[in-house]
């Protein structure tokens, strides 16, 4: 976990199952202090100022059934303002029996980049979530949920996000449904849909200080929590344990001795473990959880979804797990250990005669998956793969994940633009010599096009941080403008050819193209209409100048407005924008191309329909084209959402926007700006 300014570092060891981080800081920072004899008083007040940080927001007991009741306390956190911790003590009579711990992330907060780097403050577990399934601003990718659609579950994208990091129960109170009781009576709570109840509660929240009600929400409209049981804590405590044993060279013999014992009591122990984890996701099914994907760790839940079926009515809900990798057979390790050393030097003038002899000597290629093995170890060219598919090797092969060879190509992403060239000289070889199938899928029904995204949208949730100086980009800038090149030259080698046929430029979906339009007519409409009025030369002071009226005024640095904003520059910033609106709506008196580029803008711009002396003096004050662009493609990019939720005066503009094909690149605006501006960061 990332430390938080000030406070003492979680190991990333000790992973955060159970309770609230700050917690698990104060244990770590107590065995310190007393492992290396340091006083405890200062790190005491730092916890109980953190205590009273966390103002409590409203505090609420909520009758059950029987003798149970909930009492819920939701606070402010202690650091982060856009979220509110929620904990309920479960109660038997007078008796606490157990308890519930969750967090809400106001996913509306601004600015939204912050979404990414909020929840790896806040937890590993939430981090692995929302890394591979969410935006950088919190809008979910609705292809990595199974049931999930946009066009169903808009909402699910905004508003606040629920992550249930735990539910106790005392052993003897177990098997009564009292946890799945708390958390869909606690659940209901927070998204109240009688009216008197929300005017009440409206009426106490006023009287909290800071007015926390006024940037706070704490309906959800989307929740997630991984179904873990403490047999699953006990068993990764236990390996720990075990390794920091291991290290002691002291203790190496023994360890060596035991490992095969040991090896076999942890496979023993997972086997237990798998039954009771599948026992614990299908008490979450019963409120209506669903796992996430196959071999997700995570399930998730709408609000509209939110139930409770009994028992019965959940027995049959498949629980999937991720499958083991078999082992290497005995004969096919000399062949795997001499493709592992071409991965140093490449493969030698005699390969071909090398891996012959393996063959005769009694590897298997087909059971080896000889051709993912191959590809891992970096040989990508034609002649090699014919050579290993003569030889026995299955060219529709996959591995124990379901994944072809083609699939292994698609992880060629990242990590510099020579990987990626011998990704796309693999995808040539795997498509051209021995007949790849691009529409091959894996147990997660991803095709390798699927697999690219997705890396795709993880590395983007991590240049987010490098974005904003949380990590250090080693890459000069020139390379990752080569490797973004490649890497969609990557991307559209992997669409199917009609859908690849589908793209305008080469670059634009259906869809993209539709929504670029869109906002291109209403800029077009601003710019024409809205801009302003300024009075004869004089400019006004930056501070109180409203740029709301002027398209994507936000997008110009403010060192190049400067501390006055002059007619003449807003005007100018306005004359490209228009300019960069008729490129995209292909205007028939212009010859500029249809996609917005620097060079299409600039021809557009001398035309003769434009003003010249506005253009000079944005242009002389620092200004871009690139500005604009920026601006356009930014909105265009968070704009999905928008067209599920129209108002019923613009039916007919959704019903139109509905009816255009769907295509893997919808949401690749990372590739159109490349194509468009040189490069996707």
């Amino acid at each position: 976990h990332r430390p938080t300014t000030g406070r003492p570092m979680v190991p990333t060891s000790i992973p955060v199952l159970w309770g609230r981080a700050h917690r698990m800081k104060r244990k770590f920072a107590s065995d310190t202090a007393e492992e290396e004899g340091h006083d405890e008083s200062e790190e005491e007040e730092e916890y109980e100022e953190e205590e009273e940080l966390q103002a409590l927001i409203l505090e609420e007991t909520l009758p059950a059934f029987g003798e149970y009741s909930f009492h819920v306390k939701l606070s402010a956190h202690y650091e982060y303002e856009t979220v509110v911790d929620v904990h309920v003590t479960i109660l038997c009579g007078k008796s606490k029996i157990g308890f519930m711990e969750a967090l809400v992330i106001d996913r509306d907060f601004q600015p939204s980049w912050n979404f990414h780097e909020l929840c790896d403050a806040l937890s590993g577990e939430l981090q692995r979530l929302t890394f591979g399934c969410c935006h950088d601003d919190g809008r979910l990718r609705y292809a990595e949920f199974h049931g999930l659609t946009a066009e169903k579950d808009s909402a699910a994208s905004a508003g606040g996000l629920l992550h249930i990091d735990l539910v106790s129960i005392d052993p003897e109170h177990r098997r009564k449904d009292v946890g799945v009781r708390c958390v869909k009576t606690v659940l209901e709570w927070m998204n109240l849909r009688d009216e008197q109840a929300h005017k009440a509660w409206g009426e106490r929240l006023r009287s909290i200080p800071f007015n926390l009600n006024s940037r706070l929400r704490f309906g959800w409209s989307f929740a997630v929590m991984s179904p873990n049981s403490e047999s699953d804590f006990g068993a990764h405590k236990r390996a720990q344990h075990a390794g920091r044993a291991e290290e002691r060279p002291e203790q190496q013999e023994a360890a060596a001795a035991s490992r095969e014992e040991q090896e076999h009591g942890a496979d023993a122990e997972a086997e237990a473990v798998v039954p009771a984890r599948r026992k614990i996701a299908r008490n979450w099914a019963r409120l209506g959880f669903r796992q996430a994907s196959f071999g997700s760790e995570f399930w998730y839940l709408t609000p509209s979804r939110l139930c409770l079926k009994s028992k019965p009515a959940v027995a049959n809900v498949t629980v999937t797990e991720m499958p083991k990798c078999p082992a290497v057979a005995d004969e096919d390790e000399p062949l795997l250990e001499y493709l592992l050393e071409c991965k140093a030097s490449g493969p030698p003038s005699t390969f071909e005669v090398d891996v012959r002899e393996y063959v005769r000597q009694g590897a298997d290629l087909d059971r080896m998956n000889a051709l993912h093995r191959a590809l891992k170890f970096g040989i990508t060219s034609h002649a090699h793969y014919r050579l290993l598919v003569d030889l026995g090797a299955d060219p529709q092969g996959v591995n124990a994940l379901g994944r072809s060879a083609l699939h292994g190509a698609a992880h060629f992403t990242g990590h510099g633009h020579e990987r990626v060239s011998r990704g796309i000289e693999a995808v040539h070889a795997l498509l051209n010599s021995i007949g790849a199938s691009r529409s091959a899928t894996d147990i997660f029904g991803k095709n390798p096009l699927d697999v690219l995204l997705a890396k795709r949208h993880f590395q983007e949730a991590i240049d987010g941080f490098i974005g904003h100086g949380l990590l250090i980009d080693r890459r000069r800038v020139d390379d990752e403008c080569l490797e973004d090149h490649l890497e969609c030259e990557l991307m559209r080698l992997l669409l199917e050819p009609a859908q690849r046929a589908a793209l305008t430029h080469d670059v634009l979906t259906p869809r993209q193209n539709r929504r670029l339009q869109f906002y291109a007519e209403m800029r077009l409409d601003d710019c024409q209409l809205s801009l302003p009025r300024f009075e004869a030369r004089v400019p006004v002071p930056a501070d109180s100048f409203n740029g709301s009226d002027v398209p994507y005024w936000d997008h110009i640095p403010e060192h190049v407005r400067g501390t006055e904003v002059y007619k003449s520059f807003v005007y100018g910033h306005a004359e490209i924008v228009v300019a960069m609106c008729r490129v995209i709506l292909h205007d028939h008196d212009s010859d500029a191309a249809g996609l917005p580029t620097p060079a299409a803008i600039l021809n557009e711009l001398q035309t003769g329909r434009y003003d010249h002396r506005y253009l000079n003096f944005f242009f002389r004050q620092g200004g871009e084209v690139h500005f604009a662009i920026e601006g356009m493609l930014e909105e265009t990019r968070h704009s999905d959402l928008f067209f599920y939720n129209l108002s019923d005066h613009d039916h007919d503009l959704r019903e139109e926007y509905e009816a255009i094909l769907e295509h893997p690149f919808d949401e690749e605006w990372g590739l159109v700006r490349t194509m468009v501006l040189g490069t996707c960061r």
